[in-house]
């Protein structure tokens, strides 16, 4: 019998950009899914984060107005790099 079922660790380098720090996780870790799973030769069986490291982090903040006078309110656009190294386990076919 061979074995077909293989085990790495690998780490990626993802950014994204949103509106909030939960919603550019979100969209991190979505990324990260549709890579590795594109990266890897075979079918994913198991994908597990084993560490995040936080590369870089940028808040802008500006104030939205309406006809350059009226209703000023202040919004922000987050943008993070994580480095995450995920464990794989995947079956080659």
């Amino acid at each position: 019998m061979n074995e077909i079922m293989y085990h790495e660790e690998k780490a990626y380098t993802i950014k994204a950009k949103g509106k909030n720090e939960e919603e550019v996780i979100g969209k991190i870790f979505t990324v990260l899914k549709k890579t590795v799973t594109l990266d890897i030769d075979g079918i994913v069986i198991k994908l597990e984060t084993v560490n995040v490291y936080e590369v870089s982090r940028e808040i802008e903040e500006y104030t939205e107005t309406f006809l350059w006078f009226f209703m000023p309110r202040k919004k922000q656009t987050v943008e993070i790099e994580l480095k995450i190294v995920v464990s794989i386990k995947y079956v080659k076919i």
